[in-house]
């Protein structure tokens, strides 16, 4: 899709100086899989909005261990690391597949952001929506045993469940492969018939 159509379709731009702003910074960006776009800890240098393609966050915990922390993959969304944009990345972040985005320089978006009230309407619009999804996230990872957890997992991802590892939802779920797989069974799932074999 063109980055002009993409902006209009997805933001919802329809003045006509504040799109031509935004196409003056865009750029189609594409990523390999298993790309590293931003390490926790750096200051990304980009924001990128996803065409086609999934990412994940993930950190590390005290023993080493790789903790998948969120996954963005719809048409539009933003695969941001941290909030504010121009903050140090809260996790780091990766493509799992194959992707293309459209990318805008972080600190030229982020003095736009800060002198435009429709980009700025924008801008808190995501807020809310990140706060809203931690908060589900948390409850689900509190709360629900694991069959809720993959039941809910197939609900707020439709379309993940085959296509990505299992090591990275269940890690996501808080839960082990075996777990997850016996969660599966439990609810008469079957793996994706488009699963990609995962590299060793």
């Amino acid at each position: 899709m063109p980055i002009q159509e993409f902006l209009t379709h997805i933001l919802n731009i329809d003045d006509g100086e504040i799109l031509e702003t935004l196409l003056k910074m865009a750029q189609p960006r594409h990523f390999r899989k298993k790309e590293l776009f931003l390490a926790e800890g750096e200051t990304p240098t980009e924001i990128i909005f996803i065409q086609r393609g999934i990412f994940r966050g993930f950190f590390y915990n005290v023993s080493g261990k790789d903790v998948t922390d969120c996954f963005c993959y719809r048409f539009g969304e933003p695969a941001v690391p941290s909030l504010p944009l121009d903050a140090p990345a809260n996790v780091s972040m990766e493509a799992l597949t194959e992707s293309e985005t459209v990318s805008f320089p972080a600190a030229p978006l982020a003095e736009f952001l800060s002198r435009s009230s429709f980009a700025l309407r924008i801008y808190n619009k995501l807020l809310l929506e990140s706060l809203s999804n931690h908060v589900e996230v948390k409850k689900m990872l509190y709360q629900y045993t694991a069959a809720q957890k993959y039941a809910w997992f197939l609900e707020k991802y439709p379309g993940l469940d085959g296509n990505i590892g299992d090591k990275y939802i269940a890690s996501f779920l808080g839960v082990t492969p075996v777990t997850l797989s016996r969660a599966r069974k439990a609810l008469g799932g079957t793996k994706g018939e488009q699963r990609e074999p995962e590299e060793k």
